[in-house]
């Protein structure tokens, strides 16, 4: 039996917290005990319990009352609880509130054993599952303290395993796509495709040959067939990024897709099975739009079967601090410049500022300063200068123009248009394509701006 394990003890008679002791101790288990439920209480707070015996009679707080606030402390530790005959039903309760399973005075040495064992061995799996899943979080950037953001991520465990669709709301900026992707990371279809499409960026007319593919000759210019995303997707997640933006022509098609779970390419009769799974996101207001009847209400029920509601980072300031400790040694990483650090002094810009590009902001307004930063730590002198600026429309996702830089229409265009460029080149790695394909525009035409603009090429360092 492994030494780590440590089991905690808590009843108010000496002899039977070194009756209990004994018995583990020969087994190979650590213990410590407590004669009441404050000790007991002290002892989670302080050291790490692998099991807690408890029993049911306590002075001043009783067992019940105890296990309820272990459970606060740490929700996931097994609680079995010691009871004489006259208290079993007591016990069944606790079992109903959280208790692991309980153990009748005087004790079977053996099923007492058997108990602790399979209480340990499940509390081990739950801890792996738990470093696994948070790994996970952290890895798609799943960053938050609040309140808030500990919802989702509960929505996110809770929804991912099921194979249902699910429609991610919140503004522009909070993280959506991260969210769809922690989903898929988390389900039973990771080992297949996930694949996104933004329903935004495409014209009416090529979104079903976008989702759906083309035989050959479907059309003039069509010389060979074509995988649409549904295909691209089988077996694994299609995520329909911006789906409040699909064309009216385009969503009683989709529409039947979903419920037949079939389609055909455009030009063929053959129906097509699709094994996907949907994940839908939109900061557009849905309900609104299917008052406008812009929308169509059973398109919009289909993909709201479960729903994951980001809320803005105004609304959860706490996260703030986080997600700027979180992001400085990456950026710096990725960027490839030294670790920097930020005084603390400086958060207070970082807090005070309203986020309305939310945590896309944060990132690229953290990232301008890093990278134009030649010290090692950022001063709030410094940290001001990126603040004093007029949130605008245009400004809300990727800055705006800086108060007293009395620049014509023109001028201040050319500026933002600069920095917004070398800000995709920069995430991207100075790939050109890729740059190019993230601004919507053709390689030549990045070619063509990077020159009128003074963008000097620093691809490969």
């Amino acid at each position: 039996m492994a030494s780590t394990d440590t089991i905690l003890i808590v009843d108010d008679e000496q002899r039977i917290r070194d009756t209990l002791s004994d018995i583990l101790k020969v087994k190979g288990y650590n213990t410590v005990t407590a004669g009441s439920g404050e000790e007991a209480l002290k002892l989670i707070r302080e050291k790490l319990i692998s099991a807690v015996l408890l029993d049911v009679i306590l002075p001043r707080m009783n067992g019940m009352e105890v296990m309820r606030k272990i459970q606060e402390l740490n929700p996931a530790v097994p609680v079995l609880l010691i009871t004489a005959y006259a208290t079993v039903p007591l016990a069944v309760e606790a079992i109903k509130q959280g208790a692991y399973d309980f153990v009748e005075k005087p004790f079977d040495a053996d099923k007492l054993l058997v108990l602790l064992q399979n209480a340990i061995a499940r509390y081990k799996l739950y801890q792996e599952n738990s470093q696994l899943r948070q790994a996970l979080l952290e890895r798609y950037e799943m960053i938050g303290v609040s309140q808030a953001m500990k919802q989702v991520f509960k929505r996110v465990e809770l929804l991912a395993p099921k194979d249902c669709t699910v429609l991610i709301t919140g503004e522009t900026g909070t993280g959506k796509l991260l969210v769809a992707r922690c989903l898929h990371a988390l389900s039973n279809r990771v080992s297949g495709p996930f694949v996104r499409i933004n329903c935004a960026a495409l014209p009416a007319e090529l979104f079903e040959n976008e989702l759906f593919g083309h035989a050959r000759g479907a059309y003039t210019g069509a010389n060979k067939d074509e995988v649409g995303k549904f295909e691209a997707a089988s077996g694994g997640t299609l995520f329909l990024d911006e789906c409040g933006d699909i064309p009216s022509s385009a969503q009683a098609k989709l529409l039947q897709v979903l419920e037949d779970k079939s389609f055909s390419r455009l030009g063929e009769v053959e129906e097509r099975t699709c094994d996907v799974r949907i994940i839908a996101a939109t900061n557009h207001d849905l309900e609104e739009a299917i008052r406008n009847k812009s929308y169509r209400m059973d398109l919009y029920y289909r993909l709201r079967t479960t729903s994951i509601y980001i809320p803005p980072l105004r609304e959860r300031p706490e996260d703030i601090e986080e997600l700027v400790l979180y992001y400085t040694p990456k950026i710096c990483e990725d960027m490839g410049i030294r670790v920097k650090r930020i005084d603390p002094k400086a958060m207070s810009y970082f807090l005070n500022y309203p986020w309305p590009g939310n945590v896309r902001e944060l990132r690229h307004k953290l990232q301008e300063m890093l990278i134009f930063h030649e010290g090692d730590e950022l001063k709030p002198d410094y940290v001001a200068q990126w603040f004093k600026e007029e949130p605008s429309p245009a400004g809300q996702e990727n800055g705006s123009v800086p108060r007293g830089n009395h620049l014509s229409l023109s001028q201040a265009r050319e500026d933002f248009e600069r920095r917004y460029i070398l800000q995709v080149l920069h995430e991207e790695k100075w790939n050109i394509p890729a740059a190019a394909e993230r601004l919507g525009i053709e390689r030549s035409n990045l070619y063509r701006k990077m020159k009128q603009l003074k963008i000097r090429n620093n691809a490969g360092g």
